[in-house]
């Protein structure tokens, strides 16, 4: 049997065909057998939180640094109506007295710059800072250092300056002055500046000097801030001593004059004084300055305990006179040994202080007693008072420990502790 003809399928005409139902569950059947793809992983939501941190935790760091070089720089402005004490960026402070007025900017890599029209103003930078001031008559660049700088307002064109500690350099019309702790200088619009005289000098009285019943200037002094002055006139007593024929004092001259300095101290109104060192971390006598006043090894340990608790004893006395004569407790806290006794001193009337150094050579040389009720007194004479005693009292604090004998040798060793003091502040006029 023959097989029927091929046809083409194309050809064929399918209209008429029905396409039958699909069993039932037909899909489902399908669906099941086919391999299921896998469902992506869900991360928990603390995963992302923590990268989004570490993320933050890279940027931080070169975002402050860029906010720092490049960001602008801290601003303030303010006129004082009371004495007040701020912070000029992280390392440096102002105590500005009622009248003055300031500008500050902190710009790049921390660097301070003040504009101080008017007024007068203490200030205290840190070592190492960049810190400057400008004034209608010239420009002060420090690096550390305490200083007091005033700006009269009549005339504005003329500032003075004193420094308590460290080193300043003022500049003007392409002229600068190098200032050391203990000096002063007067900046002028109209010329280069200059160092002003020691107070007792022959040339004293030549510095110009602002009217009677004018601005407050500030008035020089020997004070124990004056470190590099007493260690010059230190070194030309030596220099003196070493010349041929020259009368060489005894040993315990300091210590223990002889009557007849006393009396002529006395006639000058002078006193001469040893203390320890006030100055707080990280200034603290090192191993070497120990070794030279005579401490063994084995005392080391001793002795500084016995330093640090005394600093700290001789600065709560100091900021309490510094309270009762200014009233500023915020500064009392901030400013170091020296510059609270160059405060006290500057705020006390001058009479007080030469009566003081009067009174105190009187009784020294035997010529007059002690009051007999110290409630009467100034707090420029207290401060005095305490200043000449902290010799025997550093003695004393030691003596606890070492006893009263070795405690003398170490005194005694250098003719004194590690600052020695000679300072006047004239005698009184008569009839005061």
């Amino acid at each position: 049997m023959a097989d029927p003809p091929a046809r083409d399928p194309e050809s064929l005409d399918l209209s008429a065909f029905e396409v039958p139902e699909p069993p039932p569950g037909l899909a489902d059947r399908v669906l099941a057998r086919l391999p299921l793809a896998p469902r992506p992983e869900r991360r928990p939501p603390w995963r992302r939180l923590a990268a989004v941190a570490a993320v933050l935790l890279l940027a931080l760091p070169g975002a402050w640094w860029a906010l720092r070089e490049f960001g602008p720089p801290h601003a303030g402005e303010r006129d004082f109506t009371r004495r007040e004490t701020i912070a000029l960026g992280p390392s440096a402070l102002a105590v500005a007295e009622p009248g003055t007025r300031l500008r500050w900017s902190l710009g790049r890599r921390g660097a301070v710059h003040v504009q101080q029209s008017v007024g007068r103003v203490f200030y205290r930078v840190e070592t190492g800072s960049d810190f400057r001031v400008d004034t209608p008559s010239g420009q002060v660049v420090v690096r550390g250092t305490c200083f007091t700088l005033e700006v009269p307002a009549s005339p504005a064109s003329r500032a003075l300056l004193s420094v308590q500690e460290g080193r300043v350099a003022v500049t003007h019309l392409l002229h600068t002055t190098e200032v050391s702790a203990g000096e002063r200088a007067e900046l002028l619009a109209d010329r280069a500046p200059r160092r002003l005289p020691e107070p007792g000098s022959e040339h004293a009285g030549e510095s110009p000097g602002v009217a009677s019943g004018g601005p407050h200037v500030s008035r020089p002094r020997e004070d124990a801030s004056g470190a590099e002055l007493e260690s010059l006139r230190e070194r030309v007593r030596l220099l003196e001593q070493s010349r041929p024929g020259a009368r060489r004092p005894s040993a315990g001259a300091w210590l223990n004059p002889s009557h007849e300095t006393l009396l002529q101290l006395a006639k000058e109104c002078r006193l001469r004084w040893d203390a320890p060192s006030l100055q707080q971390r990280p200034h603290l006598p090192n191993a070497g300055e120990w070794a030279e006043l005579g401490v063994t090894e084995a005392e080391l340990a001793v002795v500084q305990d016995v330093h640090e608790a005394f600093v700290a004893w001789a600065l709560t006395q100091l900021r309490a006179i510094y309270v009762e004569v200014t009233g500023d407790e915020d500064s009392a806290q901030v400013l170091a040994a020296h510059s609270l006794q160059y405060e006290i001193r500057d705020k006390s009337p001058e009479l007080s202080l030469q009566q003081a150094y009067q009174r105190l050579a009187r009784e020294r040389a035997g010529l007059q007693s002690p009051p007999s009720d110290p409630s009467g007194m100034t707090p420029a004479e207290r401060l005095v008072r305490f200043t000449l005693g902290l010799g025997d009292a550093y003695e004393r604090a030691l003596a606890e420990k070492l006893g009263s004998k070795r405690a003398r040798e170490l005194r005694q060793k250098n003719d004194g502790w590690l600052e020695r003091r000679d300072s006047q502040e004239g005698c009184p006029p008569p009839g005061d």
